[in-house]
């Protein structure tokens, strides 16, 4: 009899190091799915003439994560979930968003704003738009660098 309660014993010490065990091992299992959902987006941005854009900037929504164009239109962005939203911007351009989803390639095409770009004025450190704009304002035409 001190022989079976022995052994029940040490089956009862085996059963919890492999409840144990199972559990890290389902713990490690849905840590590695979880790092599998991140991937990363990559595509093309291009103007309603289908020429690229360079320097469109593209931010993860709600971060400070994003990228911009190179000189053929191309963007890349790391380490994304399948819930973040990309918003892509450019001067003179609507903003568009996009969500991830299950897509690893996004091309977008930049659809001009509703106001015209001689309402944009450029400005030491940054843009604006005419009527928004105070303070000294010099014109500068084509003919004053030439002389």
């Amino acid at each position: 009899m001190k022989k079976d309660s022995t052994q029940s014993f040490l089956l009862k010490g085996n059963c919890k190091r492999l409840i144990r065990f199972l559990l890290v091992g389902i713990f490690l299992v849905s840590q590695l799915t979880a790092y599998g959902q991140q991937k990363t987006v990559t595509g093309t941005v291009t103007g309603e003439d289908g020429n690229p854009l360079v320097g469109v900037t593209i931010v993860v929504k709600g971060t400070v994560r994003g990228a911009l164009t190179d000189v053929d239109g191309k963007y890349s962005i790391p380490d994304l979930a399948a819930d973040d939203v990309l918003s892509f911007s450019f001067v003179g351009m609507k903003v568009q968003e996009f969500t991830v989803g299950n897509q690893t390639s996004i091309d977008v095409r930049m659809e001009s704003d509703a106001f015209g770009l001689s309402e944009v004025v450029v400005i030491g450190y940054g843009t604006s738009r005419k009527q928004d704009l105070t303070g000294s304002i010099v014109k500068v035409e084509a003919e004053d660098f030439l002389k």
